[in-house]
């Protein structure tokens, strides 16, 4: 772990409560990183506290930054600190319940989808406090003569898509929001060597910059510390400028075991492309784009359309929950229509609904002229699984520019080089200008074919060089070898009927040992094997789809005596009308929610495509509709056991089931196998019984949470497997 001064950092607020007016577990985050050359180490140190007088289950998640990598993470507990260990997915979670259910205090920490993460902090005791600290790594690179270093630290409303089948959350995972939840955040970063030298800004954040020496691959540079001049909190990206850089090739090796790694970073360099331009815009029109976002993407458009000449074709489609074509064909942009245009997007307005970003894709994608895409988007979606494969399947390239204080940028940018395109970001405060100018460059960019590197001898292994080059962009390839090769490599490339090269300009040793591990993690990325995806994901101790971290603090006396109560960390609600003046925050940045950002026909638009079919026979919760999503509102047997599970409470869950439509089924299936199949088992635990049969048929409409099943597990206890198949066999009687 980073070790650093934390004096100025700032002191949670004691009196942050919830909603329900419950305090809010989380109690600060504090960001501790180092930057030498492109290598980034970063520690985010999450405070937590259960101020109540009950045995919490904490659980927050939260996003890590695009192309970064979580390696390690240890936690405090009281007077102790356990540092995690990677284990087999399957294996951590069993580990971490059987903690639970022992009356231990555990820490999981699992990988969802698309950058989030997800620490589970089980059995915290009435008034205890816990220090997180998770520790993580990336590679960074130039776009032209800048480095732009960005730290994601809120999760924003989605409005497309469900967040457990499209964005491979499980219940527990899923994010809350809370319009008064306030999280301070504070930030240090060193910036050592040569890249202090860079001409450093913020356009998300008030910094100071604090001069002075560090040390580096054992030798004093110049250091310059980037701290947060103000008062800040988790609810935007925070974004790092360091520009009037030359973007430089350059490549090192770390040691790996027996191994030598090299992880080369290589600047190509390739002339201005001025072919015409064939484009179709695409601009997200939906409700969260409200307010200052869909302000930046006029300017963007309007920005864009004073670049492009009569030479360019173009036609602008805006989308919500409906597909609307402003310009459906392909038009030159002569001066006439550039006017009529510009006089069109200024009286946009984010007026079209939901976030239906797959069917307006595809509305584009199906325009018979093949044509390069810009989507203009905030990316509030969860997943893009679907809309990439439609995108592979037109053969068209997707480039996306991300608008606001936190777009959803690893969806995005997975759709945008999945489809061999490029992601530009623009949050309020950047040049908007320079932002079009530079994802203009990239659109003309043709794709590179034959891309390769010459490592000078044959690697052991090497992760593949991405196709999607453009001028003075970074590239990274990775390699391993039994002995290093005596010159630095040289990338070569195929562009428009013209052959490239770039060539690193040395070959030196780092001391950054974690770099074998980020290498590690690309490799288990390109891995077609699961069972080699899984090896790597061990050998390299990473979080993955396959693994997790799990800590266990072994209690003695103070053992927790009832199961946990569920705690879930809202996320702070982004108001994308918030901006920086003189160092402060203006607009309500804590609390003042745009209606358009939480339209709850928006949010159920999101999910009406998920829902399961109806059965044709069967008690009415083996009738799925789609409130029965929602467990807040449905009688749903299963949405009822999930509030219960939240609330570690059987007899609750119990009561409500008897007041529920559905209990005049439930008790007749009680009463039918009570004499026979229901022998030797109290009323409770056969009640467990029919609702894990019910968790696990194939019509439920509902999930079951990991809260819940571990109600259902201190229910049926030491029920035999026989018991158990018997009551099942005549459940499949009852309920055909």
């Amino acid at each position: 772990m980073l070790n650093m001064s934390t004096d100025h950092l700032s002191v949670a607020n004691p009196n942050m409560f919830s909603r329900e007016g419950e305090s809010l577990a989380l109690k600060s985050v504090q960001a501790l990183g180092r930057l030498e050359g492109l290598s980034l180490e970063m520690t985010l140190v999450q405070r937590y506290q259960n101020a109540t007088d009950k045995n919490l289950e904490i659980v927050y998640t939260f996003p890590l930054p695009l192309g970064s990598e979580l390696l390690e993470v240890q936690a405090t507990i009281g007077e102790k600190t356990l540092k995690a260990v990677v284990q087999e997915k399957n294996e951590a979670t069993r580990i971490y319940e059987d903690s639970i259910d022992k009356g231990d205090s555990a820490i999981l920490i699992e990988l969802g989808r698309d950058g989030l993460y997800t620490v589970n902090l089980g059995n915290v005791l009435a008034k205890e406090e816990v220090t997180v600290e998770v520790q993580f790594a990336q590679i960074l690179g130039y776009d032209g003569d800048r480095i732009r270093l960005t730290l994601p630290t809120v999760i924003a409303p989605k409005y497309y898509g469900d967040p457990q089948k499209a964005g491979g959350l499980e219940p527990h995972q899923t994010p809350e929001f809370n319009r008064l939840a306030e999280y301070p955040f504070s930030l240090q970063i060193d910036l050592l060597g040569e890249i202090s030298q860079a001409l450093i800004s913020s356009p998300s954040h008030q910094i100071r910059l604090e001069r002075g020496e560090g040390e580096t691959e054992g030798r004093e540079e110049k250091k310059v510390t980037v701290i947060l001049d103000s008062q800040a909190f988790l609810d935007r990206e925070f974004i790092l400028l360091l520009e009037k850089l030359p973007s430089l090739s350059s490549a090192v090796t770390v040691d790996d075991g027996d191994e030598k790694v090299i992880v080369a970073s290589f600047a190509p360099r390739l002339p201005e492309y001025a072919e015409p331009l064939t484009l179709k815009i695409l601009l997200d029109c939906s409700g969260s784009m409200g307010g200052g976002n869909i302000d930046l993407a006029k300017k963007a458009l309007l920005a864009l359309l004073r670049l492009l000449g009569p030479q360019d074709h173009v036609s602008l489609t805006r989308f919500g929950s409906r597909v609307e074509h402003t310009l459906k064909k392909l038009t030159p942009l002569t001066e006439p229509t550039r006017q009529q245009l510009e006089k069109i997007i200024t009286r946009i307005n984010a007026d079209l609904g939901g976030t239906e970003m797959g069917p307006a894709l595809a509305a584009v994608f199906s325009e018979i002229t093949p044509a390069k895409v810009l989507l203009i988007t905030d990316g509030a979606v969860w997943g893009v699984d679907d809309i990439l494969a439609t995108g592979l399947k037109s053969g068209q390239r997707v480039f996306t520019i991300g608008i606001g204080l936190a777009p959803g940028a690893e969806v995005i940018s997975k759709l945008a080089t999945g489809t061999r395109g490029a992601m530009e970001r623009l949050s309020p405060r950047e040049n908007v200008t320079l932002a079009m100018t530079n994802i203009l460059g990239k659109l003309k960019t043709p794709t590179a074919t034959q891309a390769q590197v010459d490592w000078g001898k044959k690697p052991l292994w090497e992760v593949p060089v991405s196709p999607c080059l453009y001028n003075g962009v970074t590239v990274h390839a990775m390699a391993g070898f039994q002995e290093l090769p005596s010159s630095p490599p040289t990338l070569s490339w195929v562009q428009a009927g013209q052959k490239y090269e770039a060539r690193a300009e040395s070959l030196v040793p780092s001391r950054l040992t974690f770099l074998a591990r980020l290498a590690g993690a690309r490799r288990l990325q390109t891995a077609r094997n699961e069972e080699v995806a899984g090896q790597l994901a061990l050998k390299y101790r990473l979080v993955s789809p396959r693994t997790s971290m799990i800590l266990v603090l072994a209690r003695d006396e103070d053992k927790a005596k009832q199961l946990p109560i569920l705690h879930q960390v809202p996320q702070m609600v982004v108001d994308s009308n918030s901006h920086f003046l003189h160092g402060r925050v203006i607009g309500g940045s804590v609390g003042i929610m745009a209606l358009s950002l939480f339209n709850p026909f928006d949010f159920f638009l999101g999910r009406s495509s998920s829902f399961p079919r109806t059965r044709d026979s069967g008690p009415g919760f083996l009738k799925p509709s789609s409130l029965a999503r929602l467990s807040l509102i449905s009688d749903d047997p299963l949405a009822i056991l999930n509030q219960a599970g939240q609330a570690g409470d059987w007899d609750s869950g119990r009561v409500a089931l008897e007041r529920s439509a559905h209990w005049v089924d439930l008790k007749k299936a009680l009463d039918l196998m009570a004499p026979n199949e229901g022998q030797g088992l109290t009323e409770d635990t056969l009640l467990a019984l029919i609702l894990e049969w019910l968790a696990n048929h194939s019509a439920a409409s509902v999930k079951l949470s990991r809260q819940a099943q571990r109600l259902l597990r201190q229910r049926i206890g030491s029920t035999t497997e026989d018991q158990k198949k018997r009551v099942f066999q005549a459940l499949e009687q009852i309920w055909p």
